[in-house]
């Protein structure tokens, strides 16, 4: 080929260890800017013509002149497809060689001078010869390569034209890059015949010694004493396969590349590269070393900048997306507010504490639609492999790094609002603590240069805000609750679920329903016997099940109709026929006042709890049963109560003896759940005591409290949940210790208005307001 009318001058695009003989097709990766200026520079001035040249050096990202061979190939740009990783594919057909006389390094591209050399030759009486010699050599080459690909060797045979049918050989060869390159620069074709004919006699030794190598082998010998840079197996990959996995190596390159990683890390993957190019491709250390390198491209590394977001929006979509829980809103905005006003603020780690159904998780999606981050949700329950966290060390088969990276992975963000839901429901065994790996990722101190066991390099989690849910306080490790900034989300009032029913859950089941706002409608009476007969729960996620029920009814009414009218409000009678009878009765306390039953109140995992305290005396020698599933802190809280009624046997006028001459048994009917917890003991001795003296207990009071040996009233937690719950049951009286009077400012007015709520701080003023 010759082309005197072509353009002297060309973009230069330079190449890491690929090269492109004439004749040849072959798919590039395009990443650096100057690469991707020379692309766009001919399509627009040399009719996708470039000049394409490997460098001297494959690690120089900013190759200079003296980095650059001077022999390369003219190609033509058949197609090029941008990826998703910012790098562009193409697709070229070598069409002749070429020398650069002169390179111009501009700004954006690089221009090169070059001088095109003819592709036909005159074949003279010794290339006859040679030819005839290497077209044998290359026969009988190929015959010994197994696997050698049959296409590739019909291509070469079909071949008439010598320079074209040389390239095709060499381009069918595994031979090492500054081999490659001394053929490419082999102009006279006599001599290029001669340098190829003298590699083929190489390979053909090489692959007789390997042939003889895997005999001996195979007769018992030892693999070790295997010449030193033979490589094994290099003829069961075809011609196809290699320049695959040169490609697959431009393309990692180029991803890398797009990522401005840190020196360290940057580091790091150039030399896992660098391994895998040296390792046999079918091998699974070569697929280990693959898989590091993607998730190595595929994590973000640098901080996104975006503008503060505006505390006025913030606050709205705050509202909008969750009615009450103001306390955890003007926590949020006072972040947003700091965080407009410093240039680098370490996340908070908020950690949510509070019921099923109460809005934990939705809140912090909240957050990250506030905060216009990516969320991505990380759920702890039940993980007891402290790998989980920070990954599994790629020694391991099956490697993969700890759900932290991942969640990075999948948010594609260094700065994302990040949810551990369930922390207090991890675990722990032979294979390590997780609560103990996660007390770096939730430090602030630490977190920017965590470190991941299947990336071995830091990674920064400091910009990530970290949001932790647990359900109960008490299942939180103490070291890992010293991380966490406690905000609790206690349960609803009726008038609160009313609220939220109306605003968020009904519209939300019509909409997904496929209803319109007139063919689902229900009044506040209706709703309040719902709310009152058919859930008992802290939150809302039952009722909201409940509703989706009456829509899923009304769904199958509407559907069935032959045309879409308005429907009646729903009344409470046909409230009864779409969900049943009602399965919950409130007000199940005694309707009279008896002796020995007490109202207590407790906190479980799904919100507050109104639990019977029963006690018998039968005759007997002193002894005390404890029944209901009791945890050992309730056993401790009944005999501080019995010790208590001893101390003031004559003061409450009882028999001095009767931990003698009388068995006590205290028991919890129906107990749904293993209680335990230091709030039962005014309870137990309230109970105690009315079933010594025969006096019975105010059947319209709940109380809850710890008692010391001395009588005094200890403080109890979860208090709002503790009222809710005895509001929910139709309670109108609470005992509870002094000491929490503060604690009512978080309890919504109407039901302190409502309620008779008694501050007590002896055993004493106990008995006085609950005994008749």
């Amino acid at each position: 080929m010759t082309s005197p009318d072509a353009p002297e001058t060309y973009p230069l695009l330079p190449l890491r260890e690929v090269i492109v003989y004439p004749g040849m097709t072959a798919s590039l990766v395009v990443g650096r800017a100057r690469s991707l200026a020379a692309l766009d520079h001919a399509k627009t001035h040399t009719d996708c013509r470039i000049f394409v040249v490997a460098q001297r050096n494959g690690d120089q990202l900013e190759p200079g002149p003296e980095d650059l061979f001077r022999v390369g190939t003219l190609v033509s740009v058949e197609s090029s497809e941008l990826q998703s990783n910012g790098t562009t594919r193409l697709s070229v057909r070598g069409l002749a060689r070429a020398t650069a006389t002169e390179l111009v390094f501009e700004e954006e591209a690089i221009q090169a001078a070059i001088g095109i050399r003819a592709s036909q030759h005159d074949i003279t009486s010794k290339m006859q010869v040679l030819t005839r010699q290497l077209d044998e050599a290359y026969k009988d080459l190929a015959s010994h390569a197994q696997k050698m690909d049959p296409e590739t060797l019909s291509r070469v045979e079909a071949t008439t034209e010598w320079g074209l049918k040389t390239d095709r050989m060499i381009d069918s060869l595994p031979l090492p890059f500054q081999t490659r390159q001394q053929l490419l620069e082999a102009l006279d074709l006599q001599k290029r015949l001669e340098l190829l004919l003298g590699c083929i006699h190489q390979e053909r030794e090489r692959l007789r010694i390997e042939h003889k190598e895997q005999q001996r082998i195979h007769k018992g010998g030892s693999s070790s004493e295997r010449p030193p840079g033979l490589n094994e197996g290099a003829w069961s990959r075809r011609p196809e396969a290699r320049r695959e996995q040169q490609q697959e190596w431009e393309e990692i390159r180029a991803a890398l590349e797009a990522k401005n990683l840190p020196a360290a890390v940057k580091k790091r993957t150039e030399r896992e590269l660098r391994r895998l190019k040296q390792m046999n491709a079918m091998s699974g250390e070569a697929g280990v070393v693959r898989n590091y390198l993607d998730w190595m491209t595929a994590l973000p590394w640098e901080l996104e900048e975006k503008a503060s977001p505006e505390l006025a929006r913030a606050s709205e979509i705050l509202e909008e997306d969750h009615y009450g829980l103001d306390e955890v809103k003007e926590r949020i905005v006072e972040y947003l507010a700091v965080s407009t006003l410093v240039e680098k603020m370490r996340g908070p780690i908020l950690c949510l504490v509070g019921p099923p159904g109460c809005g934990k998780t939705s809140l912090a999606r909240s957050i990250a639609r506030a905060t216009e981050r990516e969320f991505v949700k990380i759920s702890l329950a039940g993980v007891r492999d402290e790998a989980e966290i920070r990954g599994h060390r790629r020694t391991y088969i099956g490697a993969m790094p700890g759900k932290l990276i991942q969640g990075i992975r999948r948010a594609e963000s260094m700065d994302c609002v990040m949810l551990l839901d369930e922390v207090d429901k991890m675990a722990s065994d032979m294979r390590g603590d997780p609560s103990h790996a996660l007390l770096e990722v939730l430090d602030p101190e630490q977190n920017h240069s965590f470190q991941d066991h299947f990336l071995e390099v830091d990674y920064d989690l400091s910009h990530v805000t970290f949001v932790c849910t647990a359900n109960q306080l008490s299942g939180i490790p103490l070291p890992l609750k010293d991380r966490l900034e406690i905000l609790e989300v206690s349960g609803y009032s009726e008038e609160e679920k009313m609220a939220i029913a109306k605003q968020y859950l009904l519209p939300k089941q019509t909409r997904l329903h496929g209803l319109k706002d007139t063919e689902v409608t229900v009044e506040d009476p209706v709703l309040a016997t719902l709310i009152r007969d058919y859930t008992r729960e802290s939150g809302v996620r039952h009722l909201d099940r409940q509703l989706a029920k009456i829509c899923r009814k009304t769904a199958h009414k509407v559907a069935t109709a032959k045309r879409r009218t308005s429907q009646k409000p729903i009344s409470k009678d046909r409230l009864s026929k779409l969900l049943g009878p009602a399965k919950y009765h409130r007000g199940a306390r005694p309707e009279q006042p008896e002796i020995g039953v007490v109202q207590g109140l407790a906190v479980s995992p799904w919100g507050g709890e109104v639990l019977t305290v029963e006690v018998m005396m039968v005759p007997g020698t002193g002894k005390v049963t404890l029944t209901g599933r009791l945890g050992d802190w309730l056993k401790e809280s009944a005999h501080t109560a019995i010790t208590c009624l001893r101390a003031r046997a004559e003061t409450l006028q009882l028999d001095p003896n009767f931990h003698e001459t009388l068995d006590a048994h205290i028991h919890y009917p129906g107990n749904p759940l293993k209680t335990d917890g230091p709030s039962a003991g005014i309870a137990m001795a309230t109970a105690l005591a009315s079933a010594l003296t025969g006096r019975p207990v105010r059947s319209d009071t709940a109380m809850t409290g710890e008692i010391s040996l001395r009588g005094r009233v200890l403080p109890i937690g979860g208090l709002r949940a503790k009222v809710l719950a005895a509001h929910r049951e139709g309670i109108s009286r609470v005992l509870i210790p002094t000491e929490n009077i503060r604690q009512l400012q978080d309890i919504p007015t109407n039901i302190t208005k409502e309620m008779d709520i008694i501050p007590v701080s002896s055993i004493e003023q106990v008995l006085k307001n609950a005994l008749k």
